[in-house]
Protein backbone atom coordinates (compact mmCIF):
# COMPACT_ATOMS: atom_id res chain seq x y z
CA UNK A 1 0.00 0.00 0.00
CA UNK A 2 2.86 2.37 0.77
CA UNK A 3 4.30 1.79 -2.70
CA UNK A 4 1.07 2.92 -4.30
CA UNK A 5 0.95 6.05 -2.15
CA UNK A 6 4.60 6.79 -2.95
CA UNK A 7 3.88 6.33 -6.66
CA UNK A 8 1.13 8.94 -6.64
CA UNK A 9 2.77 11.44 -4.28
CA UNK A 10 6.33 11.56 -5.64
CA UNK A 11 6.49 13.39 -8.96
CA UNK A 12 8.52 11.81 -11.71
CA UNK A 13 9.34 12.82 -15.26
CA UNK A 14 9.38 9.19 -16.32
CA UNK A 15 11.70 8.22 -19.13
CA UNK A 16 12.38 11.89 -19.90
CA UNK A 17 13.81 12.56 -16.43
CA UNK A 18 17.40 12.30 -17.64
CA UNK A 19 16.75 14.78 -20.45
CA UNK A 20 14.85 17.31 -18.36
CA UNK A 21 17.27 17.28 -15.44
CA UNK A 22 19.83 19.30 -17.41
CA UNK A 23 19.34 22.98 -18.38
CA UNK A 24 20.12 22.27 -22.03
CA UNK A 25 17.47 19.53 -22.07
CA UNK A 26 14.90 21.93 -20.66
CA UNK A 27 15.71 24.54 -23.34
CA UNK A 28 15.53 21.95 -26.11
CA UNK A 29 12.23 20.64 -24.72
CA UNK A 30 10.83 24.17 -24.61
CA UNK A 31 11.84 24.76 -28.23
CA UNK A 32 10.25 21.42 -29.19
CA UNK A 33 7.02 22.37 -27.40
CA UNK A 34 6.87 25.79 -29.09
CA UNK A 35 7.47 24.27 -32.52
CA UNK A 36 4.80 21.64 -31.94
CA UNK A 37 2.37 24.34 -30.80
CA UNK A 38 3.12 26.38 -33.95
CA UNK A 39 2.58 23.33 -36.15
CA UNK A 40 -0.78 22.48 -34.54
CA UNK A 41 -2.00 26.09 -34.77
CA UNK A 42 -0.89 26.29 -38.43
CA UNK A 43 -2.65 23.01 -39.14
CA UNK A 44 -5.90 24.17 -37.56
CA UNK A 45 -5.70 27.53 -39.36
CA UNK A 46 -5.13 25.72 -42.64
CA UNK A 47 -8.09 23.44 -42.00
CA UNK A 48 -10.24 26.49 -41.35
CA UNK A 49 -9.09 28.10 -44.60
CA UNK A 50 -9.73 24.88 -46.49
CA UNK A 51 -13.23 24.56 -45.03
CA UNK A 52 -14.03 28.19 -45.82
CA UNK A 53 -12.86 27.81 -49.42
CA UNK A 54 -14.81 24.58 -49.78
CA UNK A 55 -18.01 26.15 -48.48
CA UNK A 56 -17.63 29.12 -50.85
CA UNK A 57 -16.81 26.88 -53.84
CA UNK A 58 -13.49 28.63 -54.51
CA UNK A 59 -11.30 26.01 -56.12
CA UNK A 60 -8.18 28.20 -56.39
CA UNK A 61 -8.24 29.01 -52.66
CA UNK A 62 -8.92 25.34 -51.92
CA UNK A 63 -5.81 24.30 -53.82
CA UNK A 64 -3.75 26.93 -51.99
CA UNK A 65 -5.10 25.83 -48.62
CA UNK A 66 -4.28 22.19 -49.40
CA UNK A 67 -0.72 23.18 -50.31
CA UNK A 68 -0.37 25.19 -47.10
CA UNK A 69 -1.40 22.15 -45.02
CA UNK A 70 1.63 20.12 -46.17
CA UNK A 71 4.28 21.68 -43.94
CA UNK A 72 2.26 21.62 -40.72
CA UNK A 73 1.40 17.94 -41.26
CA UNK A 74 5.02 17.03 -42.00
CA UNK A 75 6.30 19.01 -39.03
CA UNK A 76 3.74 17.48 -36.63
CA UNK A 77 4.78 13.99 -37.71
CA UNK A 78 8.47 14.86 -37.45
CA UNK A 79 8.14 16.55 -34.06
CA UNK A 80 6.15 13.66 -32.64
CA UNK A 81 8.89 11.27 -33.75
CA UNK A 82 11.50 13.04 -31.57
CA UNK A 83 10.25 11.73 -28.18
CA UNK A 84 9.82 8.28 -29.67
CA UNK A 85 13.42 8.28 -30.85
CA UNK A 86 14.58 9.43 -27.42
CA UNK A 87 12.72 6.51 -25.84
CA UNK A 88 14.00 4.00 -28.38
CA UNK A 89 17.61 5.24 -28.40
CA UNK A 90 18.33 6.64 -24.91
CA UNK A 91 22.07 6.85 -25.64
CA UNK A 92 21.35 9.85 -27.89
CA UNK A 93 20.68 12.10 -24.92
CA UNK A 94 23.19 10.70 -22.48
Amino acid sequence: MEDIAKFFTSPSLGPFGSVLSKPLGVVISLIWFLLLTWAVVSFLTGLGALNKAKNQYQSDKMATAKDELTWPIVSIIGLLMVPSLILIFPQIVS
